[in-house]
């Protein structure tokens, strides 16, 4: 899909401009000067323009200082809202002789600069630019990180050296507005170049300071380009958030050139959520702001909508939308690349009206011709499709392998772990091209080890594990049925794996459906009424009866949404409605590859390091009204207990505890789950001289054998899905650490259930029990009891995580 390119122009932005005139300014063009340049400096570009205009009808023929400031203004309020001829003639008229080399000529030549640039004329822009970077130079120097910023725009190849030098004139100016441009710039730049990790954190500290100056100017593009960081890492969800506010913050302001690249990505977003209806909306209303302005974005914008019309089986349509979009593609510069992706939509396009010839003709160069990895491997994948679509199973086969392989090849390259835990979001398209084209020729097992190779890649990497252990022999040595899930955009699976029978593959609901499921129920467990037995059944269903295991010890491997859902609540219809946990022992594993791991046998010394009851350290956590029970309940089940409380249960004290010594380790605390950087999920322990939280990116880093690590805390399996990855949090992160089962929550906990459910499961490991089975029997002891505390959402938070 088309995305937020990394050339554009934006109308320069207010310096901070004052030709001596107080707000109190008693003169109507003062008065006037005070009232437009307040909304220019804010980037409120409808009322700049407005009140300009307004003043302006009472001083045509006014010649003080203010009214030229006005006029002005109104011309940079006119480039912000595309009205490109409108602001070069309100700007074309020259200063008096007396303003000729004042702050307020900077300001005129950088917007006829602005308008030479956005409407083609790049000589004039040059020479506009060329007498503005003089002045601002020799007379006007607290003007130079405003014109050093539009010179980056020019200098791309010097850009970044630029901008620093920028950010440090600002600031050394007290320039709070230029400096915040400034450092949004360098973050675009970031996002431009990948180093998304970077820009997403960079953007998150400067939306509020934008936020508080005011400055809607910047706040806008602040939160649009920390959406579109958040697209390109595959976190929609949270993206969305931030680019509605972006699209609705620059609708109200007139900020027409950026209000369509916000409208472009909500299509985008929508587009991945498989709500078609939506994203071409979003696509017709820029491209009804785009066209009048001939905006720089318009092949992008023509070739979503040829994707959306392909989708929806408008052939021709698609033809001529792609058609467009390539032609206004290379008539750009630097869109070398996006034209080739071009060319790989012609080939689907022609793919899916049978035209094979015409499909093989457009995109069988395009992999050799492309420098981008991701624009390879969907040249690759396409020409797989049309060879499948030929029934040339073996050609189709060898490119989706070699697809695969430059997937590889690219995510290998990637050194930010968050970048890639997240990077197969980006090809999920074509996993799940290649898991139905393996299904649909009846190759169940090796469509099982496709997935298997993108499942739990990150954690294998951090445990250094590789086995090519046949899965039945995992199941076998693991003394369960394994129950392995995908969710894929047209078609899901689930893998039925027994140690003895032949692997078994059903075909399930798409991926929308079962989220939409999911979703809707999970809201049910966590809220007032705790449960909907027709959603449960309903969900049994569809994920459960279409395979061949129906009971006794079961693995889950999970996808994608699933991972929020424990399965344990689903609802058995017959032989009377029940919840499957009366059926199963059921567990949780990122991968068969982590289920295969050889562990060193663990010597059980029945010890436990118990961490928990800290005191408040934050208004965002309340002290825990039952902790202290919890704790002392624990501590009575095990022959050595170690424990920090209260004030003692700090981050320093689980590092300095040797962790690894113990057989279990047990926080009694409250979890805190991030979705945009999950390796920051913490616990929320008892403050120290280095802060109160027991990040996950720390517990990774200090190897423990603990059989059982239990979080007794909302959220501690984490918030944030990925494709191969699963739900990453702190389960993840000590699983990573090399514990061989975590307990964690996948929703809120209750404070007032937890500790009675805790001391039955640890009565029932002193006993005998292993893990799962006593995490079990104390689940079901709440559903048996019939008390307050039988529905899920007191018991099913919790689910046990296994990595052997």
């Amino acid at each position: 899909m088309g995305r937020t390119p990394g050339r554009r122009f934006f109308a320069p932005l207010p310096i901070l401009l004052f030709l001596g005139i107080s707000a109190a300014a008693q003169t109507p063009s003062q008065r006037a000067a005070v009232e437009v340049r307040t909304a220019a400096n804010r980037g409120l570009w409808l009322t700049a323009e407005a009140k300009a205009s307004e003043a302006l009808r009472g001083l045509e023929s006014s010649d003080d200082d203010a009214a030229w400031e006005v006029r002005v203004r109104r011309g940079e309020a006119l480039v912000g809202l595309a009205r490109f001829a409108d602001a070069r003639q309100a700007v074309t008229p020259e200063l008096p002789k007396r303003l000729a080399r004042s702050a307020l000529a900077v300001r005129r030549l950088l917007c006829l600069t602005a308008v030479a640039f956005l409407t083609g004329d790049t000589a004039a822009g040059k020479r506009y630019f060329a007498d503005a970077q003089e002045l601002a130079t020799s007379q006007q120097r607290s003007s130079r990180p405003e014109v050093m910023l539009l010179q980056t725009l020019i200098d791309r190849k010097n850009a970044e050296t630029i901008l620093q030098q920028a950010l440090q004139l600002a600031q050394k100016n007290g320039d709070q507005r230029t400096e915040l441009r400034i450092a949004q710039r360098i973050n675009h730049n970031r996002i431009v170049e990948r180093h998304y990790v970077e820009a997403i954190r960079g953007n998150e500290k400067l939306i509020q300071r934008a936020h508080d100056l005011p400055y809607e100017g910047i706040e806008q593009k602040l939160e649009g380009e920390l959406g579109w960081a958040l697209v390109e890492i595959g976190d929609f969800d949270e993206a969305a958030e931030h680019v509605v506010r972006a699209e609705r913050i620059s609708a109200n302001t007139g900020a027409i050139l950026d209000r369509i690249p916000w409208l472009i990505q909500l299509g985008n977003i929508a587009y991945l959520r498989h709500d078609f209806t939506a994203a071409e909306r979003y696509y017709r209303q820029a491209l009804a702001l785009g066209e009048p302005i001939q905006h720089e974005q318009l092949g992008f914008i023509n070739a979503n909508l040829a994707t959306l019309a392909l989708e929806t089986g408008r052939y021709d349509e698609a033809r001529r939308l792609n058609a467009a979009a390539m032609a206004l593609k290379k008539k750009q510069a630097g869109m070398a690349d996006s034209v080739l992706r071009s060319r790989i939509l012609d080939a689907r396009i022609a793919t899916a009206a049978g035209d094979y010839a015409a499909a093989r003709k457009a995109v069988e160069t395009v992999a050799a011709e492309s420098n981008k990895p991701e624009t390879r491997w969907l040249a690759e994948a396409q020409l797989a499709i049309v060879y499948a679509a030929e029934k040339r199973n073996a050609e189709a086969d060898q490119q989706f392998r070699r697809a695969m392989s430059t997937m590889r090849d690219a995510r290998s390259s990637i050194t930010d772990e968050i970048l890639r835990l997240s990077f197969n979001n980006l090809p999920r398209d074509v996993i799940d091209d290649y898991i139905d084209f393996l299904i649909a020729a009846g190759r169940a097992e090796d469509a099982l080890l496709t997935k298997e190779e993108v499942q739990g890649q990150t954690l294998e990497e951090g445990l250094a594990v590789k086995t090519n252990i046949d899965p039945r022999t995992i199941a076998r040595q693991s003394g369960a049925s394994i129950l392995y899930y995908h969710l894929g955009a047209q078609h899901s699976y689930v893998w039925s794996i027994t140690p003895d029978a032949p692997i078994r593959v059903a075909t399930l609901p798409p991926r929308v459906t079962i989220r939409a499921a999911v979703d809707a129920y999970v809201r049910d467990l966590v809220g007032p009424l705790g449960s909907s037995e027709s959603r449960g059944v309903a969900l049994y269903r569809m994920l459960v009866e279409p395979s061949a295991i129906r009971s006794g010890p079961v693995i889950v491997i999970a996808d994608e949404r699933l991972n929020v859902l424990n399965l344990e609540a689903l609802v058995v219809p017959a032989p009377k409605p029940h919840y499957w946990i009366e059926d199963v022992v059921l567990r949780s594993a990122p991968s068969l590859q982590i289920l295969g791991r050889a562990i060193q046998a663990h010597k059980r010394n029945d010890s436990v390091l118990l961490i928990g009851n800290a005191p408040q350290a934050d208004a965002a956590y309340p002290a825990l009204q039952r902790a202290g029970i919890e704790v002392d309940r624990v501590r009575k089940r095990f022959a050595r207990a170690v424990v920090f409380d209260g004030a003692k249960a700090t981050p320093a004290a689980y590092r300095r505890a040797s962790p690894e010594t113990f057989d279990v380790v047990h926080f009694v605390a409250h979890g805190e789950a991030t979705m945009t950087r999950p390796l920051d999920s913490a616990v929320i322990l008892a403050r120290d001289q280095n802060g109160y939280k027991l990040f996950a990116h720390d517990i990774v880093r200090q190897p423990i054998t603990a059989r059982l690590v239990t979080i007794s805390s909302c959220y501690g399996a984490g918030k944030r899905t990925y494709v191969g990855e699963g739900l990453v949090g702190l389960a993840w992160a000590f699983l990573h650490a090399g514990a061989q089962q975590v307990i964690a929550a996948v929703w809120d906990v209750s404070d007032a259930a937890t500790p009675e459910l805790m001391d039955a499961m640890y009565a029932g490991m002193r006993a005998g029990q292993d893990p799962p089975n006593a995490l079990r029997a104390a689940k079901l002891k709440l559903v048996r009891g019939k008390g307050a505390y039988s529905k899920p959402r007191f018991w099913a938070p919790f689910v046990i995580y296994s990595g052997m």
